[in-house]
């Protein structure tokens, strides 16, 4: 799952559909019994961020 995760957010169609996704992303699970858990790290482009409240 974790790699599926890392490899959705890296799509060239979602690179293309979120051009603020930047190229730093990385995805950390744990699975604990039946619940499973996803931490996410993704650097932001500035310059496809309108504002601070957009962030």
């Amino acid at each position: 799952m974790v790699l599926a995760v890392e490899r959705h957010l890296n799509a060239p169609a979602i690179k293309h559909a979120h051009p603020a996704i930047g190229a730093d992303v990385k995805v950390m699970g744990a699975r604990q019994a039946e619940e499973f858990q996803l931490t996410v790290a993704c650097a932001l482009v500035g310059r496809h961020i309108g504002d601070l409240s957009a962030y």
